[in-house]
């Protein structure tokens, strides 16, 4: 029985950061890039309106225009600084809109035409994380730390980001390590402090994550102040999952999509807080939501869940449950999840549909239903499951044996 307590407790965290982790990687691509964007913004050398629109399209996030604008030259004919700015469009189009490969391979191509200085190796680790060769961005990241007179600044930047390799192993200790490390040598490097409060939160240590937590509010980032209401959003349904607070949660969630309008999983919190109401007014809402991030990302496994059990609510058993499938389908293309998690959101996927699938069948029949209860209350994901759902006013699928005594026992026990 520990072990299955331990067990839910490293699912729930687990499953909040497995949403936070892709944009710890984008918003620190940023943090890098600042500098980049400030010497972009206040570029004079040039006022021709081909510079200026340029510029302007970087700084707005218009990474597609700024590549088509630029290739038009072709390689040969560009200067170093037109290079790094297709360099820097390619890694964060290919990021925000799930073209890793493709454009990693663009931004390498330029990158092996330009002297290596620190800026160059930068680049160079990053377009080779972003496609999951850690290995080759192991490399990089060393070189990067033996460049003479590196500034703590940019020593902050790399330590903070090796974090990534081992997390992959879930050795935690390690990260840990390199978050305090970088955290010291940076403070100012609010990444660090985030990631120090993730680690935090992964162990279950609550307390001791709030101060960095807080402080990494200081920052000015959007993505990274998006990611940290979205979390926050997370933490009170999942953390305070016994007396949630739902509009809270959605209040939250409002602010990620306020503050970073174009990234997909704000959009698919968003759509779970407010399924979690169980008030049909919002099913119109739910199911726009769910469409605007499918139109971000159509490979988001958990958008198709969500979706899922809206329909179930529905009791268009059919419909919900090929929508499982197609969650199923779509979680090894699902650049949201790290490498190690895929197993396990097959497993999780998979056992929703046995659980659907199971209630579905013996509606009419509660004895069944209670004796697969008890069974299935031994599993960690199992109990979570239907804990979340008698979070939810009416019990939505359990709301057919809300009036037997045996389930309320069952609830009272959850």
């Amino acid at each position: 029985m520990e072990e299955i307590e331990k067990n839910k407790k490293v699912y729930i965290y687990s499953y909040i950061i497995s949403f936070i982790v892709i944009l710890v990687l984008f918003s620190l691509f940023i943090y890098k890039s600042n500098e980049n964007n400030t010497k972009i913004a206040v570029d004079t050398a040039n006022n021709s309106k081909e510079i200026i629109d340029i510029n302007n399209s970087l700084i707005s996030g218009k990474f597609k225009d700024v590549i088509d604008e630029i290739e038009k030259k072709g390689t040969g004919s560009m200067d170093r600084e037109e290079k790094m700015k297709l360099v820097y469009s390619y890694l964060n189009y290919g990021n925000y809109f799930y073209k890793e490969q493709e454009n990693s391979k663009k931004a390498m191509d330029i990158l092996n035409t330009l002297d290596e200085d620190s800026e160059v190796i930068y680049y160079k680790w990053y377009s080779q994380e972003i496609i999951k060769n850690y290995t080759g961005a192991m490399d990089y990241y060393n070189r990067w730390l033996e460049i003479k007179d590196i500034t703590d600044k940019n020593k902050s930047l790399i330590l903070n980001q090796i974090w990534h390799l081992y997390d992959l192993k879930w050795e935690t200790q390690k990260t840990f390590d390199y978050y305090r490390e970088a955290y010291n040598l940076d403070n100012t490097n609010y990444h660090s402090s985030a990631n120090i409060w993730r680690y935090f939160l992964q162990i279950n240590k609550i307390s001791e994550s709030i101060p960095y937590f807080v402080y990494a509010l200081n920052t000015e980032e959007v993505a990274l102040k998006s990611e940290i209401y979205f979390t926050l959003s997370s933490i009170e349904l999942e953390a305070n999952w016994l007396k949630p607070n739902i509009d809270k949660s959605i209040s939250f969630a409002m602010e990620s999509i306020k503050s970073f309008p174009d990234y997909p999983m704000w959009y698919i919190g968003l759509a779970r807080w407010l399924y979690m109401k169980n008030d049909k007014t919002y099913d119109k809402e739910i199911e726009e939501i769910l469409t605007e991030a499918l139109r971000l990302n159509p490979n988001i496994s958990y958008a198709y869940e969500i979706l899922a059990l809206h329909e179930y609510d529905k009791w268009d058993i059919n419909k919900s449950l090929d929508l499982l499938k197609k969650a199923l389908s779509t979680i090894d293309q699902d650049m949201i999840l790290m490498d190690n998690e895929r197993k396990e959101e097959k497993n999780l996927v998979e056992f929703k549909i046995h659980i659907l699938s199971k209630i579905a069948d013996n509606k009419d029949n509660k004895d069944v239903i209670f004796t697969f209860f008890d069974e299935i209350n031994k599993i960690a994901f199992a109990r979570k499951f239907l804990k979340q759902q008698v979070q939810r006013p009416w019990y939505w699928f359990l709301n057919f044996l809300s009036n037997e005594e045996k389930f309320q026992v069952f609830v009272k026990n959850l």
